[in-house]
């Protein structure tokens, strides 16, 4: 059990330092967005619109799988 919670505490901290890593990282995107001339409200309009385009692929998948599922019942 103890090698499990070491595991888990590796996975921990792995995670901890990639979320920092990530989070310096977006920082220097944002900097060099905004040396661009690119506004932080245009950066954000981006970020928006790509959660939001990701919100309509995941539901266009889930409905593609619902379709064929369906057929596939349908056709038995």
């Amino acid at each position: 059990i103890d090698g499990f919670i070491d595991m888990g505490r590796a996975a921990m901290q792995d995670l901890a330092e990639q979320r920092g890593m990530l989070k310096s990282t977006h920082s220097r995107l944002l900097t060099i967005a905004n040396s661009l001339g690119l506004s932080t409200s245009v950066v954000r309009f981006i970020e928006s619109r790509a959660r939001q385009d990701r919100a309509l692929f995941l539901g266009g998948v889930v409905m593609t799988l619902l379709f064929v599922s369906f057929c596939l019942t349908w056709l038995r």
